[in-house]
């Protein structure tokens, strides 16, 4: 990259002119060319002379707005002329609002323009009962959710910076939050669990697709979201739907098979989309996983095909979608779930992986997400640095990596980009080398520390090795927090304090320290999430993630 130019995204093509700006310059006018593809802006800045912006359209400018504050945040602002334009015609994050964490609306419009200043165009909203659908207050009571007013405001906002919300509800699997209510656990495919549960057998999870009761609920959801968002995409989910075949739909998948039954009541929601004229969007796991699924969904249903680790298959699944001539979106993710300060290995090459392979086999679009497992535990920043990340690789695919740049906007800061990069990779060769200790296979969608807190105290077969938990310890205790005076410190320092605890506690139920001061420690580090959770977010759900602090307290009390 330029010597000592911090920009994000980094431009398709920059060259850095001899000497600087005047400092708090305007930014040149725009004049519109005709010639230019879409959202892409000529700009040349010399320091002997007016700059001038050429832009395709409005867009355009608006990404020429941001590059040039970039510009006007260095000391001195230097002299450039950039030609630049995006990869990808949509570039997008999701948040999970369903677990725990609901933002406020200065949070969610703080989110709109951190999407603007990163050149991307779209934001999704994952909804499964965190919004406040009325008469099914049961659901959402202590969720502090989103109304649907609330959706249309948030949507003004964004559209007027040229940030589309798009309607985002699951459907079918991840319905526990409605299926644990007496009132709806008829319509799940285990019906009544509480004898399930009694046999400590796993509770609900996806409506029952051969219940007409369960497609008239989620249609009515999928249609009051589109009353409030204009937007021409509507997710309706249909993931991870493991429990279908095995409860009420048993003997109807024997009958006709996974596929098709799957696909049927996918194919359902799909419609409700098109019927109101917009494109359905569903996620493509379950569909990959069953090919002849995706033959029986509609043709106007765009594939979204997730993947989270750097070893993502994206240029293999770009097959089976051309095969259908099925448009496509690629959805790597933050990586940051199940932790506290990411994983850095598994974010890079996720996001790598995506929009390289995507944008060499035609994907149309690039979603970045950030979920919350397991109370939502990782600090906003965290999370919004993979999200910025991932929206400069959908600008610019073929961008090297600079988490200095990186860090300079999404954190204030160049050296927290690259010390949150470190931390974040502390534990990438433990984790390489251990198996998930509850399903098995590798560990992937979280780090070790994180995995080992979710154990007994004293299950003892899980990476006993003490020496590898002490290195870890080791090396991140060799970064060290972030001095207290950088932007955003307080949050960080939690992430890594709360790893540190986490490797204490390894170590200690390992025998190789001792546990004394720890219970105390695990209340502070709850203090501490309480009161950060409460500068972003609305306080539904910070009991239940407060929860997972409580319980590591009280081992050692």
């Amino acid at each position: 990259m330029t010597a000592s130019l911090y920009l994000w995204p980094w431009p398709k093509q920059v060259e850095r002119l001899p000497g600087a700006l005047p400092a708090h310059s305007p930014c040149p006018q725009a004049v519109v060319d005709a010639a230019l593809p879409p959202e892409h802006y000529q700009l040349y800045a010399p320091s002997d002379a007016a700059a001038q912006l050429r832009v395709a359209d409005a867009a355009a400018a608006r990404h020429a707005q941001a590059t040039w504050q970039q510009l006007m945040a260095h000391d001195p602002p230097p002299a450039v002329s950039i030609e630049d334009g995006p990869d990808f015609p949509l570039r997008g994050i999701m948040l999970d609002i369903s677990r725990c964490r609901v933002p406020t609306m200065a949070q969610l419009f703080a989110v709109v323009d951190g999407i603007v200043a990163s050149k991307g165009n779209h934001l999704q909203l994952y909804v499964e009962h965190s919004l406040a659908y009325p008469g099914h207050e049961a659901v959402w009571a202590d969720a502090s959710p989103l109304s649907v007013d609330d959706l249309a405001a948030l949507h003004q906002y964004a559209a007027a910076r040229g940030v589309e919300l798009a309607a985002n509800q699951n459907t079918f699997g991840h319905c526990e939050r409605w299926l644990q209510h007496p009132a709806y656990a008829h319509l799940g495919e285990y019906g009544d669990v509480a004898q399930r549960l009694a046999n400590g057998e796993p509770g609900p999870f996806s409506l029952c697709p051969v219940d007409p009761r369960c497609r008239s609920l989620a249609r009515s959801w999928l249609r009051q979201q589109m009353a409030v968002l204009p937007a021409p995409w509507v997710h309706v989910g249909c993931d991870e739907t493991v429990d279908v075949g095995r409860g009420r739909s048993a003997v109807a998948v024997q009958q006709r098979g996974f596929a098709a039954i799957w696909a049927e009541h996918c194919r359902a929601m799909c419609e409700t989309v098109t019927a109101a004229g917009r494109r359905p969007l569903f996620w493509a796991d379950m569909a990959l996983e069953h090919p002849q699924a995706l033959d029986q969904l509609p043709q106007q249903a765009v594939a979204v095909a997730w993947h989270y680790e750097a070893d993502a298959p994206f240029a293999r699944w770009a097959e089976a979608f051309a095969q259908q001539q099925r448009q496509w979106w690629v959805a790597p993710g933050t990586s940051a779930w199940r932790s506290w300060l990411g994983r850095g290995d598994a974010r890079d090459g996720s996001i790598a992986t995506a929009a390289r392979d995507g944008l060499a086999a035609g994907a149309s679009g690039m979603l970045v997400c950030d979920w919350g497992d397991l109370g939502h535990r990782q600090p906003w920043p965290v999370s919004w640095y993979g999200l910025v990340q991932g929206l400069g690789a959908a600008w610019h695919a073929a961008a090297p990596m600079d988490h200095g740049a990186i860090g300079r906007w999404a954190l204030g800061d160049a050296q927290a980009g690259r010390w949150l990069d470190a931390c974040s990779r502390c534990d990438g060769i433990l984790r390489s080398q251990l198996q998930h200790p509850l399903r098995g296979g590798p560990l992937i969608n979280a780090s070790a520390p994180f995995v080992d807190t979710c154990l007994p105290w004293s299950r003892d077969d899980w990476a006993p090795h003490v020496e590898s938990w002490q290195a870890l310890r080791a090396s991140l205790q060799e970064q060290g927090p972030l001095p207290s005076a950088a932007p955003l410190a307080a949050e960080l320092n939690h992430a890594w304090l709360a790893v540190d605890t986490a490797l204490w506690r390894a170590l200690a139920r390992r025998g190789a320290v001792s546990s004394r001061g720890l219970s105390a420690a695990w209340q502070w580090l709850e203090q501490q999430h309480a009161a950060q959770w409460h500068d972003r977010c609305r306080p539904g759900g910070l009991a239940e993630s407060c929860g997972y602090y409580q319980r590591l307290a009280q081992e050692t009390e």
